[in-house]
């Protein structure tokens, strides 16, 4: 294949080869107008931004194509012809596009910029490593970057050594990221201040501090409240201190991730650890040991999931009751009791008390006994009543005592059980139910999603219960309006009719916004109508109708009320207006032909948008007045 042959084929060639994209570059200008040998240029960076070093020269001093190569390849902007490498403007654009790595080829006069530096630094705090040492040195510069944000704060670790040696910058630094302790003074790593606010951030940053401090137990331990983590960088002398341990697993049974095995394995200081933190004995060498065992569940009963199933038996099933917390998730020792105890009323009450589901183990007997049920319901959860016997679940006195309890708990899930067997068709029971849990309307019979007063209890409760409602109540209006202030995208389960009733649409849309979408193509029309929906959530604006889309205030409140996105959805005219341009910056293709004459415009709409430096015309990117506003603004 020849030269010029590839050069017709190059969008399809993925694998062209490196050594003959120069003469292929030249044979574009040679036998092309420079216009369409460029957009080739354009179509290899947009492939490979790589090969720009082996493009002619014309093409490695053309902004364009080095721009289109560097999204892709950073590191290309290295073969750019040198007077890109000075040019100011165009190291502001790379920055607002958000591409790094650039500015270690830049020119000296760029990399000893001051504000060009703050504002680089404080997005990409690393690079700062590649500005002059003048700007390493200037501490305006470094701690602005530290105050930026975490990432930017890295710029602390290219600081000059004098900076580095500074007490109230390093604790700025050591705040936002506390490995920068790292970086510091020799001095300042064996400051407990210092180090202490390190350490909050990260465990990691004691392994910087000085050896003296590792070394000082008072300080260790001070260390440890903070940050159990620590225990892992102490010096070999502290690591097996039994008050530094036991400081460390007050804090969290973790720590026992960073004992030595002389320690683990000591039983008896386990032992007194465990009566610290119990959760400890997840991380034991002891799960095998009947009297570490019998312990730890006694402190903590969800602690015998952890135990081998083979030493669960009705002694340690009693142990673990008797220590057994509210609410926790760990009745299912339960299944491994015997009958006898399954049957022990006051263990299996005591269980039900601090977890209702206990009554699923209970035996037949006492899930049958209504006194012993019921007092399950008082003192269990929503979820107990739903292991009781089938006789007990079909009892209408006891499905109202658990829907009163619910409303005392505030526990409104896993209730649909209530409705499951014969009180399915009682109605003061599904009346309850729905006004507790409307979504439960699903499981009522078909009579009772009928019902004008269930359902409108139902929608009060759950507006998304109107979709089980019968086709008749979605058509009632006050079942509808009910709905639709309880949540507006009920609008998509009410009759159509309603769709086009502004009074119900524009409830609905006060508290869902996009439910603009289940609106009639008139009201997507109506003024009122898109107005109270992008006021609230600007990106609404996509389900309006064009001629709202045209519409400038309605375009504007959208746009202020979304993250540039309603921009998409304005009308194609109005997204060439400067003011409209103002709240998106970068996302207008043709921002640069409407600022090209307009200098006070273009100042504003940078200052305005960070991203849009870069679709600036060069003749405005060029300006020093621009570049400074943008600076002065953005590098704050």
């Amino acid at each position: 294949m020849t030269n010029y042959d590839t050069m017709q084929t190059l969008e399809w060639d993925d694998e062209l080869k490196e050594k003959e994209v120069a003469d292929i570059g030249n044979l574009w200008l040679c036998a092309m107008n420079v216009a369409a040998a460029k957009d080739m240029a354009l179509k290899l960076m947009e492939k490979d931004g790589s090969m720009f070093k082996y493009l002619p020269k014309e093409f490695r001093n053309d902004k364009d194509i080095l721009y289109e190569a560097i999204r892709n390849c950073p590191e290309a902007f290295r073969y750019a012809s040198p007077e890109i490498k000075t040019d100011r403007g165009f190291a502001i654009s790379v920055i607002s596009a958000d591409y790094d790595y650039f500015v270690q080829y830049a020119s000296p006069e760029i990399r000893n910029d001051k504000k060009l530096a703050e504002l680089y630094a404080s997005l990409h705090g690393d690079y700062i490593q590649h500005f002059s040492e003048e700007i390493r040195s200037n501490r305006d510069v470094i701690e602005r970057c530290i105050e930026f944000n975490d990432i930017s704060a890295n710029a602390y670790a290219h600081a000059t050594n004098d900076l580095r040696a500074d007490k109230s910058l390093t604790l700025k630094a050591v705040r936002e990221i506390g490995t920068l302790l790292k970086y510091a003074s020799d001095e300042l790593k064996a400051d407990r201040d210092v180090v202490m606010e390190a350490v909050k951030e990260s465990a990691e940053a004691f392994n910087y501090a000085s050896n003296t401090l590792k070394a000082d137990k008072q300080f260790v331990i001070e260390i440890i409240r903070n940050n159990y983590k620590c225990i892992k960088y102490v010096s070999n002398e502290l690591k097996n201190d039994k008050d530094i341990i036991t400081t460390a697993v007050s804090e969290s049974p973790f720590a026992i991730e960073y004992v030595s095995d002389e320690i683990i394995t000591d039983k008896d200081f386990m032992i007194e650890l465990l009566y610290i933190n119990p959760y400890i004995f997840k991380m034991s060498h002891f799960k095998k040991d009947y009297e570490f065992v019998s312990i730890a569940v006694g402190l903590d009963a969800s602690l015998i999931k952890y135990v081998p199933n083979d030493m669960i038996n009705d002694e340690l099933i009693i142990t673990a009751v008797e220590g057994i917390n509210r609410n926790q998730d760990s009745v299912s020792m339960l299944g491994f009791a015997s009958e006898e105890l399954r049957g022990n009323s006051k263990l299996m009450f005591k269980a039900i008390v601090k977890n209702g589901n206990a009554l699923e183990y209970a035996a037949d007997y006492l899930k049958d006994d209504e006194e012993f049920v019921t007092e399950s319901i008082i003192h269990g959860n929503n979820r107990t009543f739903m292991y009781a016997s089938k006789r007990l679940r079909d009892t209408k006195h006891l499905a109202m005592l658990v829907l009163e309890k619910a409303i005392q708990d505030k526990e409104y899930s896993n209730l649909e059980y209530i409705i499951e067997g014969d009180l399915q068709n009682d109605r003061d029971v599904v009346s309850k139910l729905v006004s507790i849990n409307g979504l439960c309307l699903k499981y009522a019979p078909t009579e009772l999603q009928s019902d004008y007063e269930i359902v409108m209890e139902a929608v009060k409760s759950n507006a998304s219960a109107l979709e089980y409602a019968s086709g008749v109540l979605k058509t009632n209006y006050e079942i509808v309006m009910a709905a639709v202030n309880e949540g507006g995208y009920a609008l998509s389960f009410a009759d159509k009719s309603f769709c086009d009733n502004k009074d119900v649409v524009l409830a609905a849309l006060r508290n869902s916004p996009m439910s603009l979408k289940y609106a009639s193509n008139r009201l997507r029309g109506d003024y009122d109508v898109v107005m109270e929906a992008v006021s609230q959530n600007g990106d609404a604006l996509e389900y309006a109708d064009i001629i709202m889309r045209e519409d400038k205030e309605i375009a504007i409140t959208a746009l202020s009320n979304s993250y540039y996105t309603a921009y998409e959805f304005v009308s194609e005219d109005l997204k060439k207006d400067p003011d409209i341009l103002e709240f998106v910056g970068n996302q207008a293709n043709n921002i640069s032909e409407i600022y090209k004459n307009d200098k006070e415009a273009a100042k504003k709409i940078a200052i305005k948008n960070f991203y849009c430096f870069y679709s600036l015309p060069d003749e405005i990117k060029n300006d020093r007045d621009i570049q400074d506003a943008f600076l002065e603004k953005w590098a704050k």
